[in-house]
């Protein structure tokens, strides 16, 4: 109850339950300092929010302990998450469900897409709904509500991707060199620019383009698809 004598809604998980009194690694891509941080997080409306693995989250699979059987993958935004890898996919039964991966590969659902990521051991992301076509630039592919397409000159294909992401403040120590030799103040800010032009944008590495950088990121996409 508030001052007034109102029922009030106040998150106050059970956590005496817990064992690891560390900090976890979310399946949002960010740390809370311990399990019972992140389930306060869940109750405050983010109810598909789970405890991915025990630690900080990490940029690399190295040291990543996925619970059970799930095996851990670094997705889109050079992240490690933790899945778990269906050895059989259902049936396809509709052309509808064929999706047109980023390596350029059609697979037949999000199953199979998800299962070649697990196997793969890093994410490949969908570039758009349906069969992969050679399109000569995105006029020819259409993207699903709320996506726009951005195209790859590298590759010479396109890929849909969310343009209304809104930045948070960045830290100086977000900022990433960008593939058009950019400095962004941090990757959410390097997607504003790609969809602001049309081109895809890949991180080359972190920090500065100016600062003396040897031990280079992997390149990633700006988008990250889940299922």
């Amino acid at each position: 109850m508030n001052r007034r004598s109102k029922p009030r809604c106040v998150c106050a998980p059970d956590c005496s339950n817990i064992t690891w009194k560390g900090p976890v690694c979310g399946s949002d891509g960010k740390t809370y300092k311990d399990e019972c941080a992140l389930l306060k997080a869940k109750c405050k409306g983010y109810p598909d929010l789970d405890v991915q693995y025990q630690g900080r989250c990490k940029k690399t699979c190295r040291d990543v302990l996925c619970p059970g059987s799930s095996t851990c993958v670094v997705d889109q935004t050079n992240n490690a998450y933790c899945v778990t890898c269906n050895r059989i996919c259902p049936e396809v039964t509709s052309p509808e469900q064929y999706l047109c991966g980023n390596d350029g590969i059609v697979y037949a659902s999000a199953c199979h897409l998800r299962r070649a990521t697990c196997l793969l051991g890093r994410s490949i992301g969908v570039a758009y709904e349906g069969k992969c076509i050679k399109a000569k630039s995105c006029e020819d592919i259409q993207c699903s509500s709320g996506k726009k397409c951005l195209w790859d000159a590298r590759m010479s294909r396109g890929r849909c991707s969310l343009c209304d992401e809104i930045c948070p403040e960045s830290r100086t120590e977000e900022a990433v060199c960008a593939s058009d030799n950019t400095t962004y103040p941090s990757e959410c800010a390097m997607k504003q620019a790609a969809c602001s032009m049309g081109g895809l944008l890949e991180v080359k590495h972190s920090g500065s383009c100016n600062s003396a950088v040897s031990a280079t990121r992997s390149s990633h996409s700006m988008s990250l698809c889940r299922f």
